[in-house]
């Protein structure tokens, strides 16, 4: 006996039997696949984005503009109902970077005064002298603080004597102002300037680290020579912070007239000055390169059209503000040495002589492959004021010596050589500046060559950022 086929239900006799609600009588619904069934139309395609049109209230349409075709399921209830949302296009909002501001540099600088007896006061220098701490709020201007004492001293900057004193046997009597001003045991170390040409002047620098103890012993000897500056116009111009410096510790620096003012006119030079045409910062580098004695260094030679000198020590620097991500807090300057590939040393044996330099701390730094400027676009916009051509760069950074280097080439494996040459060259240079027992080159003439060739070349440097 068959199965008898279920009787339909009440619902489904009223649900069959009560047409829609516009009066057309509901489809009935079959089962299965029926081919002869008529196919429902399909609303036409939306149009593409872009040629939609933004309406005049900020995304949503007016409650009279017409609905479009393609919207169905509201144009049936009439056009204009709850408004049609046409599709828009937001911008990304766009971040504006604050500026900083301005440091605070009050109580930064303290001015220690000696007795009459002091054996520097019988030397014939001032009693009075300023005295800094390093702290965090100075970097900038200790990055700063050869070039503001180049700028201040000239050529007599290289007459400048650096004393370090971790027991306070030198000047005890320095150490005893140090204890009662900051209660407690610092090492100092006191910059002194004497040469021909300038008055006798010191400072002090106090910090743990030898280098900081360098930077900030330089800018407290910047702060007594421009106490009795005759111009500071140039220097105001180029570290802004310094004037900001000096205010805060009570310098009188006068007031300075409007041309003088940071930020007002450039003064009008004389015409014969403006006749002579100025050299390319580019040209004058490399002309105080080339013209060092070459005894064992190795052989060099232009680049390429457009390109860097190979084999010659130059130096960039980056303003503070450019200086971001792995660069900040570093040294401002850094050395730049370019190469095609060469089997001289010390190309040829790069990690024996970052070995000898820096020992074990040669684990320390960092090599970042920068072939194409994205990491460090700062770096390539400084490259490009010495050379106009694009090339391949590797940046080396020694993070406990604040130290940072770049090598140029094509080549991955010639440019990491550079890199790595040329970061010791930096912490070679930076051996001398802070007294610290310098590394034994007698096993690398070439080195020891390259090294005296870029203390040169920065100095040359300096000389043109103030030409």
């Amino acid at each position: 006996m068959c199965a008898s086929r279920p009787r339909p239900t009440a619902s489904a006799k009223l649900r069959n039997a009560v047409p829609n609600i516009d009066g057309r009588p509901r489809p009935t619904v079959s089962k299965g696949y029926d081919p002869n069934a008529p196919s429902l139309p399909f609303p036409p395609p939306p149009p593409p984005l872009h040629l939609l049109q933004p309406p005049a209230f900020g995304g949503i349409a007016s409650p009279m503009q017409p609905t479009p075709a393609w919207f169905p399921h509201i144009a049936q209830f009439g056009d204009g109902f709850m408004g049609a949302v046409h599709p828009v296009e937001v911008p990304r909002p766009v971040r504006v970077r604050e500026p900083e501001p301005p440091p605070n540099f009050e109580d930064a600088v303290q001015w220690f005064e000696l007795d009459e007896a002091a054996p520097l006061v019988l030397e014939g220098f001032p009693a009075m002298a300023p005295a800094l701490r390093h702290e965090l709020r100075l970097q900038n201007l200790l990055s700063s603080a050869s070039y503001i004492l180049f700028e201040l001293l000239g050529e007599t900057a290289n007459s400048v004597t650096l004393t370090h004193d971790w027991e306070w046997t030198e000047y005890p009597e320095v150490g005893e102002i140090v204890k009662q001003v900051f209660n407690e045991e610092l090492p100092l170390c006191v910059a002194r300037v004497d040469g021909p040409g300038a008055r006798k002047k010191w400072g002090v620098g106090l910090a743990t680290n030898n280098k900081h103890r360098v930077q900030v012993a330089r800018l407290a000897l910047c702060v007594a020579v421009a106490a009795d500056a005759e111009s500071l116009q140039s220097t105001f111009s180029n570290h802004p912070g310094f004037r900001q410096l000096l205010v805060a510790s009570g310098v009188d620096i006068g007031d300075l007239p409007e041309e003088e003012e940071v930020g007002g006119t450039v003064p009008h030079l004389d015409p014969v000055e403006e006749s002579q045409p100025r050299k390319r910062p580019r040209q004058c580098l490399i002309e105080e390169a080339t013209a060092m004695p070459e005894g064992g260094l190795m052989p060099t030679k232009p680049g390429k059209a457009g390109a860097l000198p190979r084999h010659i020590p130059l130096w960039i620097e980056l303003e503070p503000e450019a200086a971001r991500g792995k660069l900040r807090d570093l040294q401002a300057d850094a050395p730049v040495l370019a190469t095609d590939g060469s089997k001289h040393s010390p190309f040829s044996n790069p990690d024996a002589i970052l070995s000898a330099i820096l020992g074990d701390e040669a684990r320390d730094v960092e090599y970042h492959d920068d072939f194409d400027w994205k990491k460090f676009p700062a770096v390539g916009s400084a490259l490009k004021k010495l050379a106009p051509v694009e090339e391949c760069m590797c940046v080396a950074i020694c993070e406990p010596r604040e130290l940072w280097a770049v090598g140029v080439a094509n080549k991955g494996k010639d440019r990491w050589a550079a890199a790595k040459v040329a970061i010791a060259v930096a912490v070679a240079l930076q051996q001398v500046e802070i007294l610290q027992e310098p590394a034994n080159l007698k096993d690398y003439p070439a080195m020891e060559k390259l090294v005296e060739a870029a203390g040169a070349s920065r100095m040359a440097a300096l000389a043109e950022r103030l030409s």
